[in-house]
């Protein structure tokens, strides 16, 4: 993995190495764990290391202070990277020595990482490349990326009121006051959670700051006891504000599925409890707007009419994804086969060959391919094909054909399935 590499020049054969890391230093914490549990964490080590390892090229972890949670047995660890040996290193490659020390936690920690699915720090090469990858919603990921960075730059906005006005215009105050929080909706598979989670390397660049990312999963709706919902999710946002003033950086909140938090209240058959966190989101969320607080709350869902109108009110902005069509998915094509030698009409075939179409047991609804059903399954499917023949030229486009035709796109949602 490389980090922070100049283009090369005419002179990069005079030009030292590279320097790379000889060894990884992370330190792990076990929530819950004390004393007595010392020995037998310490033997979970080379487990935890190997972990680590497997992640490094998936995630492009390398960045010192950067946490990972790792799934180890029947515990969820969080791993921090406490030191990289020599401390100039940009390469981290499959000899590094990783390294691995245990401490450990306190309950609340236990409690949270029950619920927290992910921590992500940028800037992040890995994250870069997944951002544009997504391709086909360059209108929203222009826009968010401009609205986030709004969030994050309220002094240079007032500067600019005043150098242009004289003063603060209520315009200008009503743009400060927006609730920090955006929606992102639409069909499953169209690349909202893809785009919540690489966004971040860009507003880093973007705001020339570490940015940070929290992802909470459903999990954190807990067990069904009284009160857990609303405890949870004071513990997710009290997490998010601390970290934000602990390291000094920006932090991005995202909430997964949130139409399983954030329903509309008042139903007959809505429980109390998720009554109770509807009202505690829309309290946090509140609190977010006083001064100096820097976190950014996303929801991304899949059922945006079933949320709270009092959540869809604060949303600073809500972004529609739709599943692709006969552009996007051209576009999809071109960029995820650049190189393969394919020729205009081949990307216009391929195009054709992924229309809508029928899924049996569904009746005559027409079903669009979703983005991922063509990045994660149709065009690797073809590949495989082409791997396992090891052939020097490869028919790719007949492969690509037979995909289209053997992959079936994901079902629309609200499509019963016909006996």
């Amino acid at each position: 993995m490389e980090m922070n590499r100049s283009p090369g020049t005419d002179s990069l054969a005079h030009q030292p190495p590279t320097p790379t890391a000889e060894s990884a230093l992370w330190q792990y914490r076990v929530p819950g764990a004390d004393a007595t549990h010392t020995d037998y964490f310490q033997q979970l080590q080379p487990v935890v290391e190997a972990e680590l390892r497997r992640r490094y090229t998936r995630e492009s972890l390398g960045q010192v202070g950067q946490r990972v949670y790792v799934q180890v047995q029947q515990y969820r660890l969080e791993a921090e990277l406490i030191s990289i040996k020599p401390w100039n290193a940009q390469r981290i490659t499959t000899a590094t020595r990783i390294e691995a020390l245990y401490e450990e936690g306190t309950d609340q920690e236990q409690k949270i990482a029950s619920f927290m699915a992910a921590v992500v720090d940028y800037p992040n090469v890995g994250y870069e490349a997944w951002f544009n990858s997504l391709v086909g919603i360059d209108e929203i990921k222009t826009d968010l990326l401009q609205k986030m960075s709004m969030f994050f730059q309220r002094q240079q906005l007032t500067q600019w009121s005043v150098q242009t006005y004289g003063r603060i215009i209520p315009a200008c105050a009503a743009l400060l006051n927006r609730y920090p929080f955006v929606i992102l909706e639409g069909e499953v598979g169209a690349g909202k959670t893809a785009l919540a989670r690489s966004i971040g390397h860009p507003l880093a660049t973007q705001l020339g700051r570490p940015v940070e990312l929290l992802v909470v999963n459903t999990q954190v709706r807990g067990s069904g006891l009284v009160g857990e919902i609303s405890r949870n999710l004071n513990l997710a946002f009290d997490e998010a504000e601390r970290r934000c003033r602990q390291l000094g950086i920006p932090i991005l909140l995202l909430i997964d599925e949130a139409d399983a938090l954030a329903q509309t209240r008042g139903h007959a058959q809505m429980h109390h409890e998720d009554q109770a966190g509807v009202n505690t989101l829309i309290q946090r969320i509140d609190l977010l707007r006083d001064p100096g607080k820097e976190v950014l709350v996303i929801f991304a869902t899949n059922m945006n009419t079933v949320l709270d109108n009092a959540i869809q009110r604060r949303a600073a902005a809500s972004y529609h994804f739709s599943r692709p069509g006969d552009g996007a998915r051209r576009k999809l094509f071109q960029v995820f086969l650049d190189g393969c030698g394919l020729q205009a009409e081949h990307l216009d075939r391929l195009v054709q060959a992924t229309c809508p179409r029928q899924l049996p047991g569904y009746g005559e609804s027409l079903h669009p391919f979703t983005h991922s059903d063509i990045v994660q399954r149709l065009i690797p499917t073809a590949f495989e094909r082409a791997y396992i023949q090891r052939a020097s030229h490869p028919d790719l486009f007949d492969l690509l054909l037979a995909a289209c035709h053997q992959v079936m796109p994901t079902p629309m949602a609200g499509v019963q399935e016909t006996p």
